[in-house]
């Protein structure tokens, strides 16, 4: 996460990043192991990401993008910076505090 982190620091693709280094081959067989789909393996992970930032740099720290209006996660679709996932169309951003990214890079 670390790599990421130097690159973005405001971790908005996090969930991408994470995707990308499962892959698809992963991701599919956690699918049929678990008798569930794609989909819902991805959802779990997106799920998952937010939690484990908010232990990497605290819950204060860490913000779930989402629309003023209706205050649900503002999903985005998959840049072309992720070539490596035409699998994934969409995701939740998140944001991490700048104060935070660097506590965590200076962990390392």
């Amino acid at each position: 996460m670390g790599a990421y982190f130097r690159m973005h620091p405001d971790g908005e693709q996090v969930t991408l990043h994470v995707l990308d280094g499962l892959g698809r081959t992963l991701i599919d067989g956690i699918a049929r192991a678990t008798r569930g789909t794609r989909g819902t393996v991805k959802q779990a992970i997106g799920l998952r990401v937010p939690i484990l930032l908010a232990q990497m740099a605290g819950p204060d720290n860490v913000a779930t993008l989402r629309d003023p209006g209706t205050m649900k996660c503002s999903t985005r679709m998959r840049t072309a910076n992720w070539p490596d996932l035409a699998w994934v169309s969409r995701y939740t951003p998140h944001v991490v505090s700048p104060k935070a990214v660097a506590r965590v890079l200076a962990s390392e």
